[in-house]
């Protein structure tokens, strides 16, 4: 049944995430509901679960992190994910990075949170001056891929020589912001 399925998944995020079914339900459903995935219809859920869970393993594998840990992170990103459309996927490839950096749990989310402030919102007058100088359009969900953007953000700020793409970024990025655009 999809409800023996989704408690299947729960147990598997417990068992490797070395944590209780309690909080790794709780995890599996924080996700969920950061990133819109809750459903109406029981089939549609239980696979959204098992991707969830899916991705958080992923990341937490290739990481320094454990399950909770990834939910964690997942769950400091909540405002952004509705404000820029940011998917699943995308969030948890930042995860990575920056877990890979040795940042992991809530402070990996806050990054990532502040990251994508600072790639996609408005900014300052300086960033946006930086962002109209690389040919880059302000960010504008209706009408961008998070990704593809920080993609053509990154190969934009990789054309120029090392000495502006200092400049750009620094003028872009706040500290924390800077340490993932360094390490794409």
């Amino acid at each position: 049944s999809v409800a023996l399925d989704s408690i299947g998944t729960a147990a598997k995020v417990a068992l490797i995430g070395e944590s209780d079914l309690k909080t790794a339900s709780e995890d599996l459903v924080g996700v969920l509901d950061i990133f819109g995935m809750h459903s109406d219809q029981p089939k549609v859920l239980a696979s959204n679960f098992q991707r969830a869970g899916d991705v958080m393993a992923y990341v937490a594998n290739e990481t320094k992190a454990n399950m909770h840990d990834v939910a964690e992170s997942f769950k400091n990103v909540i405002g952004v994910t509705e404000a820029y459309g940011a998917q699943l996927d995308t969030v948890a490839a930042l995860t990575e990075k920056f877990g890979k950096a040795g940042v992991v749990g809530p402070k990996a989310g806050t990054f990532t949170r502040n990251f994508l402030d600072e790639a996609l919102g408005l900014g300052t007058k300086k960033s946006q001056g930086i962002r109209d100088a690389l040919g880059l359009e302000q960010f504008d969900k209706s009408k961008h891929d998070v990704e593809k953007y920080i993609d053509n953000l990154v190969k934009k700020l990789r054309e120029l020589n090392a000495t502006s793409q200092t400049a750009a970024i620094e003028g872009m990025f706040g500290e924390r912001g800077q340490r993932l655009i360094r390490i794409m």
